[in-house]
């Protein structure tokens, strides 16, 4: 409930993206998500939910936490991108996967690594380390996998699996390449909308191509590279989503094929609004060896997706 309170928080306000934080991105990485999240803990309406949130947990925990780390989530986290290898993921061992978040904020660091040094319940589960000239905070798990912090500088810090934060410290020692030297999908994540509530780029895989290429009514469709996504809320919610394709010849047949699909959706009963919006007010085109859906949910249909999130909506 916690992680869809914060995706809705994301639907919120226009944001732009910290485009520095793609320099700590592995090269192998397939998935990204980029979003601002400073601007939405100062909407006052949010803020008192956040605080309420707090409130239900311990907000005497919570603010001897600030005092103790000098930390405020509600105050001094600015943006964040999140980065994955999909081809890692694993739902039974989430832990061994290659994920992480990289953070840009202020971090009061010394205070932070201090605070966790004199907890004593996590005294046996924690190591804080200094590697290659960075610190480190490792939460130890043999059974699940180890999580683990890396602190690069005052103002950003990487979190997520062992794994995918020791890939993002290998970049940035330039011990492994990053995202960026992968030319084709880092031009798709350049691309995608700067003043986007929450953008999202990825690499279609292998397997998803396959399955496209084994139906005659998605064939053309197998030949994807990348599908990226961006949601503006304004009023409304604008959506756009691209997907770049490794050769023109079926451009044609893809036009055809997506416009064939959203007829077909439009005829079915949806069970929220918003989806319904996304059908009717969808349309089409396609540039070079881009198809781009282009679409809307008004303010109404939000409104009820998140109010009835989780059983569909009786009243429509």
């Amino acid at each position: 409930k916690f992680l869809l309170f914060i995706f809705c928080l994301l639907l919120v306000v226009p944001q732009s993206f910290a485009t520095e934080l793609l320099d700590l991105v592995p090269s192998n990485s397939d998935f990204i998500i980029r979003s601002n999240i400073k601007q939405i803990t100062h909407i006052p309406e949010i803020k008192q939910k956040l605080l309420d949130i707090i409130k239900e947990q311990d907000k005497n925990e919570y603010v001897k936490q600030i005092k103790a780390t000098g930390f405020n989530i509600l105050t001094d986290v600015d943006s964040l991108l999140l980065f994955m290898q999909l081809g890692t993921a694993n739902a039974q061992n989430p832990l061994k996967s290659e994920v992480a978040f990289i953070v840009s904020g202020k971090f009061n660091i010394d205070k932070i690594i201090d605070s966790i040094k004199s907890n004593a319940e996590l005294k046996d589960k924690l190591i804080v380390a200094e590697e290659d000239g960075f610190q480190t905070v490792t939460y130890v798990d043999k059974e699940k996998g180890n999580t683990k912090f890396l602190i690069v500088d005052k103002n950003t810090v990487v979190c997520g699996t062992e794994t995918g934060a020791n890939n993002s410290k290998l970049v940035n020692l330039a011990k492994m390449p990053g995202i960026k030297t992968n030319k084709d999908f880092s031009s798709v994540i350049s691309k995608l909308n700067d003043k986007a509530s929450i953008a999202i780029a990825t690499i279609l895989p292998d397997q998803a191509r396959q399955f496209l290429a084994s139906k005659e009514q998605s064939k053309s469709l197998s030949s994807i590279q990348y599908i990226s996504l961006d949601f503006t809320k304004n009023t409304n919610l604008d959506i756009n989503i691209t997907g770049d394709f490794s050769a023109s010849s079926y451009m044609e047949e893809i036009t055809k094929a997506l416009n064939s699909f959203f007829e077909t959706a439009k005829k079915m009963d949806m069970p929220y609004a918003a989806f319904e919006d996304f059908l009717k007010n969808a349309k089409i085109s396609n540039t070079g060896l881009s198809a781009v859906i282009t679409t809307f949910v008004t303010q109404t249909s939000i409104n009820k997706l998140i109010e009835n999130f989780g059983s569909p909506e009786t009243n429509k």
